[in-house]
């Protein structure tokens, strides 16, 4: 199934919750309604990990395409890949 949460992170502030997910996507959640508010996705292989910045700013994501990537969450869009 490529929607198979492969891992989540809770939110400094325990405000949201990010899922990486098989389809090469990140998806952050509301916690209050389990609704989703954004879907960071340019990995083009399933994301095995993500972590929220210690600030609750950025989220780094892993994935099997061997790049990390760090989401800027107020931007929406991918603020580094290495």
């Amino acid at each position: 199934d490529a929607n198979e949460i492969r891992g989540c992170h809770l939110s400094p502030d325990g405000t949201f919750v990010a899922a990486a997910l098989d389809n090469g996507t990140v998806e952050l959640l509301d916690m209050s309604t389990g609704q989703s508010v954004m879907t960071f996705g340019t990995h083009s292989g399933r994301v095995n990990t993500v972590m929220f910045a210690p600030n609750g700013k950025f989220l780094v994501s892993g994935s099997m395409d061997g790049l990390c990537k760090v989401w800027a969450i107020q931007e929406g869009s991918t603020a580094d890949t290495f």
